[in-house]
């Protein structure tokens, strides 16, 4: 039980993180928010995100807390691509039948000049992302497709373990904030799919975006 926690948790690279808002009620004039400007805000400074997370694992009801901090990222290269990195650490204490365990890691995210994911890198895997192009702005009831996350053991990409395709949704709009929902199914090597993650963010027309919550759906149970 201990060793599919720990596996859920680091899925849930930045699980869910206080703050956010934003309601449901729609609105019939299209209304432009700036993602791509928002994203690259957010990826291009230091951030801290506080979080709870509760669920059932196989079974077992399990509750915790932590917190993941970002650096502030520099100038780095990734699969021949000029960009910046920069360094996440994940903590968090989880409680579940009756016994509590801390997690710890940590990882380097790679992104683009342009501040988009390009991939990341941990002591267990080596994950490679080709994004597409992010619109510039969006709207209620926008959709489109997002990269293609592949994942190997390691640098050389000889064992690949799983891949992850992501798609996003505007579902729905509060005055001057949305709602984007980021949809990511991942498969196996076999692309037989073995979970599902969504995570809501709220966006401002004033361009500030913050993650409010995520949802990790696998056999083994569901996290948010």
């Amino acid at each position: 039980k201990l060793l599919n926690l720990i596996s859920l948790f680091y899925l849930l690279f930045m699980i869910v993180a206080c703050g956010g808002g934003g309601g449901g009620s729609s609105t019939s004039t299209r209304t432009d928010f700036p993602l791509r400007q928002a994203l690259r805000d957010y990826n291009s400074n230091s951030y801290e995100l506080n979080f709870t997370v509760s669920g059932s694992i196989n079974g077992v009801n399990v509750s915790g807390s932590g917190s993941l901090i970002s650096s502030v990222p520099v100038a780095d290269n990734f699969e021949g691509k000029t960009g910046f990195s920069s360094i996440s650490s994940f903590t968090a204490t989880v409680t579940g039948n009756g016994a509590t365990f801390p997690i710890e890691s940590s990882s380097t995210n790679y992104f683009d000049s342009n501040y988009l994911d390009i991939g990341y890198t941990d002591s267990e895997s080596y994950n490679v992302t080709i994004p597409t192009q992010v619109p510039v702005s969006v709207s209620l009831n926008d959709t489109g497709e997002l990269g293609i996350e592949t994942q190997y053991t390691d640098s050389s990409k000889t064992t690949m373990t799983g891949t992850t395709e992501g798609s996003i949704e505007v579902v729905s709009q509060d005055g001057n904030t949305v709602m984007i929902e980021l949809t990511e199914i991942n498969y196996d090597p076999d692309h037989i799919e073995v979970g599902t993650d969504i995570s809501t963010y709220s966006l401002t027309k004033t361009g500030i975006i913050k993650l409010v919550s995520i949802q990790s759906t696998s056999s083994s149970g569901i996290l948010t």
